[in-house]
């Protein structure tokens, strides 16, 4: 199988000999995707009818190679639909592109109701793409949409996504790939950006609630994790609810209904999720405590707002225990996946297992065994797997290191020239990764903003601040760890021109905002729960004890919380104000 050589449906057939069938059924998908646009045209009759029958069947395909826990063939027969319409795609004569375009994603629905049939539907989905590109772009420009090596822009993507496949292994990495991959591993095409504009268009001028599918087709250009734009929706358990119910739905009480019928509901669906899983603005608090026999008598009472983590800095998240661990995965949805990533990914690495090899059995490098293990097990197994805030800071913990190697007067047990030049091999792989990658960058630069002028912490304060946590049974395991670490990096004297002051900063910035995020989670509505405490209940799967415990914390430091981190009038207001709401709702005294 030579990749580099799939540039027909010919080389592509033979590719696919003895590759995996999710490999055939990626590719067709992400060929459909790129020729969804093609088929909208300056008379829109020809959407009206058929482009709710196309969406149906592309995202039940995408719900196929992304969710192995959705079962789409239950309910869902949006794709049997689209091929039972008989459709004479070929002979359409409003536009041959469009029809072209649309038998692409005809052949991938068919891919996933006929196994037997699999990979030739596959090959016939992405030949009928390449084919409208061809005829498309040729039409606009009169000379084609060719790149350098003279390959039409779809096979030039195809290629590369056979390359990325190669390289993605065991399948449910690449579900989790499929999902976050760009649909253009290279910038998006000027040209193929304009037919998205105009297919936008006319799908709006049908019906405004196609604003759902345009939202989630974009989110599949730029290689969002979530289907659907669900603010707050973290693990996306929202997401996958919808994600269900559309691939459980039939075409008796759904998908036959028509796009007014389908895309209101969708759109009802998906602001019902929004509501649940938005802040609430306001609380019921009891007065004195109600049996169960009794009506709670309560109070409305504003809860104050709480501002957004820092997302330069680690970042934490409440666990199901209660206790407040590290959000490792923030923001990993949001690194780049492009190929040239990858290398960069993979090169780095590579590079840190090379070095952890030699280190091992030298007790001279018992240091840089241990922070190398670190760095790695931030890394993860694949790009998917990364934690980026900790792969930062352990990054910059081998920084160090490695310099304090190399300084001429260092009192270290010395470790080999040629051992150093190995390290020094890693440190420019990784700058070299997190230096091009706007996410990873921001956190290794602590890039805050002119509009942000934290109050410094000096090393010795985060300590205290992780023993107090500790202490007050705040912390899941591993977090003080964090911490003194992130201590251990910053100069002893704070300095705002230093990049390890802020970061350190703003982490325990960050921890204070989880904290009162955490207290205002489960504030105690009835009585009934002040029972199950003391018999150590969980309510809701999330320990309520855990809510007690934040704002336990955050009232009896209060004048240090004001003190060291209310560094503008807005936070220490918020503060101030929040303390006080805690300490009225909050039965821990």
């Amino acid at each position: 199988m030579d990749y580099k050589r799939v540039n027909s449906e010919a080389s592509f057939s033979q590719w696919l000999e003895g590759a995996r069938p999710e490999w055939a059924q990626a590719i067709a998908l992400r060929s459909a995707l790129r020729a969804l646009p093609l088929v909208a045209n300056d008379d829109n009759s020809w959407l009206k009818n058929f482009a709710l029958l196309q969406l149906g069947a592309v995202i039940t395909s995408w719900i196929q190679l992304t969710e192995p826990s959705i079962d789409i063939f239950k309910g869902s027969r949006s794709n049997g639909r689209f091929g039972g319409q008989n459709f004479d795609f070929e002979r359409y004569n409003g536009d041959p592109v469009a029809a072209i375009a649309a038998n692409a994603s005809y052949h991938l629905a068919e891919a996933q109701t006929r196994s037997w049939h699999l990979l030739n539907d596959c090959v016939d989905c992405v030949s009928k793409a390449a084919a409208a590109f061809a005829m498309t772009f040729k039409l606009n420009t009169g000379v084609g949409f060719i790149d350098r090596s003279g390959n039409s822009a779809l096979w030039d993507s195809v290629q590369n996504d056979c390359d990325w496949l190669v390289k993605t292994n065991p399948f449910r990495k690449l579900r989790k790939r499929i999902e976050v991959e760009p649909l253009w591993t290279s910038e998006n095409p000027r040209s193929w950006m304009d037919k998205f504009l105009h297919y936008q268009l006319e799908l709006l001028e049908i019906d405004s609630n196609y604003s759902v599918w345009i939202d989630w087709y974009d989110r599949r250009i730029r290689g969002e994790r979530a289907a659907f734009d669900i603010p707050g929706d973290k693990y996306r358990k929202e997401d996958k609810k919808i994600l269900r119910r559309l691939a459980e739905a039939t075409d008796e009480d759904f998908w036959g209904k028509g796009h007014e019928y389908v895309n209101a509901t969708l759109k009802g669906w998906l602001d019902e999720a929004r509501v649940r899983v938005a802040p609430q603005t306001t609380i019921a608090v009891p007065i004195g405590f109600a049996t169960e026999a009794e009506e709670a008598l309560s109070l409305t009472i504003a809860v104050p707002s709480i501002p957004e983590q820092n997302s330069n800095a680690i970042s934490f998240r409440q666990e199901e225990n209660g206790r407040i661990g590290i959000d490792a995965f923030a923001l990993a949805d949001k690194l780049r996946t492009t190929a040239s990533a990858r290398d960069r990914y993979a090169e780095s690495v590579t590079e840190a297992r090379n070095a952890l090899a030699r280190c091992h059995g030298n007790n001279a490098a018992v240091r840089l065994t241990r922070l190398f293990d670190n760095y790695l097990g931030a890394a993860g197994e694949a790009l998917e797997d990364v934690k980026p805030s900790l792969l930062v800071q352990r990054g910059e913990r081998l920084r160090q290191e490695l310099a304090r190697h190399q300084a001429p007067d260092h009192m270290l047990a010395p470790v080999a020239d040629d051992l150093l030049l190995d390290i020094k091999g890693w440190e420019i792989a990784h700058n070299m990764m997190v230096g091009l990658d706007p996410v990873l960058h921001a956190m290794d630069t602590a890039m805050l903003g002119p509009d942000r002028q934290p109050l410094l912490l000096s090393p010795d304060e985060i300590r205290e601040t992780a023993r107090k946590a500790s202490e007050a049974e705040l912390l899941a395991d591993g977090v003080v760890d964090i911490l003194e670490e992130a201590a251990d990096l910053a100069p002893a004297i704070p300095d705002s021109n230093d990049r390890h002051t802020i970061w350190s900063t703003e982490m325990v910035r960050n921890l204070m905002i989880e904290t009162a995020s955490v207290a205002l989670n489960n504030p105690v509505k009835t009585g009934a729960i002040i029972t199950s405490l003391a018999e150590g209940g969980v309510m809701g799967g999330i320990s309520v004890m855990g809510s007690i415990k934040a704002a336990e914390y955050l009232v009896t430091h209060k004048e240090w919380v004001l003190s060291r981190l209310g560094d503008t009038p807005t936070w220490r207001a918020l503060i101030a104000k929040l303390i006080e709401w805690l300490k009225k709702v909050t039965p821990f005294e």
